[in-house]
């Protein structure tokens, strides 16, 4: 919309004639002619009294004017800083875009590696199994099997009662892969942990945070596109 469309608009809305529009402005019928049929650009103080006139803002004013209107208005002292102000105003807005929208691809990002690689929620867990508590100077394999320097029949009998007396076992779950066996110190000596059995855990979980990542990482790239189609259209 032009400068004189505007004025036309203005002039309809307030059920004036042109007379008594340019009477209300305090400018001849003649000129407000000229400014309504685009012949003619106001100077600031006409400007100042047809804003005046029709009790409103400098921004009312310029709202729904092409960018070419708006140009041409530039001259004005009020529309001058009204635009620079605006102008800073979208500049500071399109930063903080922008560093929102990298941040979201970063979080993204972040995400489906957090997904991929199951930082957040393990896929499997691991069971562990000790027979009993391993004493000073036994192998580490005590309740596995009897030690080597056992020849006799006799002496591993005593071993195997040896074995049922001591035997306590402990079985417990982890999320750490501890390999297919481990010592841990106790009271009294050490146990000797066998991993005997594995599962799935947290299934869908991994797929979800990356997921979620895939959506930000796209919301950030989209946002980013549109960001930049928006700027060029405005310059």
């Amino acid at each position: 919309m032009n400068f004189g469309d505007k004025l036309k608009n203005l002039r309809a809305d307030a059920g004036w004639t042109q007379p008594e529009a340019a009477e209300a402005i305090g400018v001849e019928q003649s000129y407000l002619s000229k400014l309504e049929n685009g012949h003619s650009t106001p100077s600031g103080d006409v400007f100042a009294r047809i804003v005046k006139a029709y009790e409103i803002g400098v921004a009312e004013m310029l709202s729904g004017l092409d960018h070419s209107a708006k140009s041409q208005l530039r001259q004005i002292a009020d529309v001058d800083d009204h635009l620079s102000t605006q102008t800073r105003a979208e500049a500071r807005r399109a930063r903080l875009s922008a560093i929102a929208y990298n941040v979201c691809m970063a979080l993204g990002a972040a995400l489906i590696y957090a997904g991929t690689v199951n930082l957040f929620f393990p896929d499997r867990e691991y069971g562990y199994r000790s027979k009993g508590v391993v004493l000073d100077g036994e192998p580490f394999d005590f309740f596995q099997r009897p030690p080597a320097h056992l020849r006799t029949a006799e002496a591993l009998d005593d071993y195997r009662g040896v074995v049922h007396e001591r035997w306590d076992e402990v079985f417990i779950w982890t999320v750490e892969d501890r390999g297919k066996q481990y010592i841990e110190s106790v009271d009294g000596g050490r146990r000797s942990f066998d991993r005997v059995q594995a599962r799935p855990v947290n299934e869908g979980k991994n797929g979800l945070v990356t997921f979620a990542g895939v959506f930000a990482l796209t919301l950030g790239f989209i946002g980013l596109l549109i960001q930049a189609a928006l700027g060029r259209k405005r310059s």
